[in-house]
């Protein structure tokens, strides 16, 4: 059985890899700093913040970002708020179902968004996403034309698109080994 919160062990266990663990000290960095946040925070000296399922997968998606896509923490943080609003008001539309239910179908849906840098190395964040759920037959089209538009305004030097369901299926199996 799933566990409904998980501590800042849990979540930089899940994080590490083969390679490298992922330090207990950037978590806390980056919850200073205000990059992300747990459900419920540490209420001072000796108690624990604990994280649920969709906070851990935002922290997957955000440490993606900034060490494997190499956007500014502050553009990645920008998605993240926007992350947090759509998670937010979908498990409000949702309320009344099982929780595991509601974290089954938000991993399912595919999400993408666009980050643009133009010539000087400035990045921007789209953040009018795509979310495709389930085999939508026009998901293809729709990106296409997003990006041919794009690609129209020659400003740009630079598009990224994230594939974020691979990353929570990631998370997701690292979850279930705790």
């Amino acid at each position: 059985m799933d566990k409904t919160f998980y501590s800042s062990f849990d979540v930089c266990k899940v994080l590490s890899d083969e390679k490298r663990t992922f330090p207990k000290e950037t978590l806390k960095d980056w919850q200073d700093r205000k990059f992300i946040a747990p459900t419920v925070a540490a209420q001072g000296k000796g108690t624990k913040a604990l994280y649920t399922k969709v906070d851990v997968y935002g922290i997957g998606i955000f440490k993606h970002l900034v060490e494997d896509v190499s956007l500014s923490r502050d553009v990645a943080s920008r998605f993240m708020n926007g992350w947090k609003v759509l998670t937010e008001s979908w498990l409000k539309r949702s309320q009344g179902e099982p929780q595991e239910k509601l974290i089954a179908d938000l991993i399912s849906n595919e999400l993408i968004f666009l980050i643009c840098t133009d010539k000087k190395g400035n990045e921007q964040l789209l953040y009018a996403p795509f979310s495709f759920h389930g085999k939508d037959s026009n998901r293809f089209d729709a990106i296409m034309r997003k990006l041919r538009e794009l690609t129209e305004n020659r400003n740009w030097g630079s598009i990224v698109l994230v594939n974020f369901r691979k990353i929570t299926d990631r998370i997701e199996a690292r979850l279930k080994l705790l």
